[in-house]
């Protein structure tokens, strides 16, 4: 999609529309829009998730993102884009991880009785955005509708529907394509979104995909850098 800023400079929004294009978009981009949309609605009380303003069809209204997103800062952790390596204290990343984790923690409880309903099914570093001084989760595109079994009161299992380019930083169960516990793999990617932001390192960086999936079918995990295992700051 294309964003454009609109408004005044005082409380500026963000309109997203298709590129464009001369075809008619196809049923299943108006249904992930209207999933995106509605998910992001039922959320508009969180203060670590992207407010929505308004929606029609394949094009939405946001508040603005002035900060980029989290792939931005990460990457000037390593040094990219131009500028020196940026040093962010523990705590300052301890801070981050916290909003990480509250977006999805809000994500999965905002129905009344508790029982996750939806999950993102698509997280990465580039679905946080910095509004306001907090970086706050975007995108439900590829969020998924989770239905509960009447008899057993509980969340039904689905089949992941996910990009086999990110399945290396992805749950390990996701790479079988079999019915997995979405909740729980929206919780594992979380989790490596904020190994992201505590090494300034990719999940197996270096190692391709497929060599990636190898590894992770083989239990292993990504290492944490030395200076990180051995740290006494407790935000480490």
């Amino acid at each position: 999609r294309c964003a454009f800023k609109i408004g005044g400079s005082d409380t500026p929004l963000v309109l997203k529309l298709p590129k464009q294009r001369y075809e008619e978009p196809e049923i299943e981009e108006y249904e992930r829009s209207r999933m995106d949309s509605m998910t992001m609605e039922r959320l508009t009380k969180s203060p670590y998730v992207v407010s929505l303003y308004g929606y029609c069809g394949v094009s939405q209204v946001t508040e603005y993102a002035s900060g980029g997103s989290l792939y931005d800062l990460i990457e000037r952790f390593r040094g990219k884009q131009n500028h020196p390596p940026l040093r962010l204290p523990p705590i300052d990343k301890l801070r981050i991880g916290i909003q990480i984790i509250t977006a999805v923690a809000d994500l999965h409880s905002f129905e009344s009785d508790g029982i996750t309903s939806v999950t993102h099914n698509d997280l990465d570093p580039e679905q946080y955005v910095f509004v306001d001084g907090v970086y706050k989760l975007n995108d439900f595109h590829y969020s998924y509708f989770l239905e509960k079994n009447q008899y057993t009161d509980k969340v039904c299992e689905n089949p992941m529907r996910i990009h086999r380019r990110y399945l290396k930083y992805h749950a390990p169960e996701e790479g079988y394509r079999d019915a997995v516990d979405n909740e729980k793999a929206d919780v594992y990617v979380a989790g490596s979104v904020m190994y992201y932001v505590l090494t300034s390192k990719w999940i197996f960086e270096g190692v391709n995909n497929e060599k990636g999936i190898r590894l992770q079918r083989l239990g292993k995990r990504s290492p944490f850098p030395l200076h990180i295992k051995n740290s006494t700051d407790p935000a480490d």
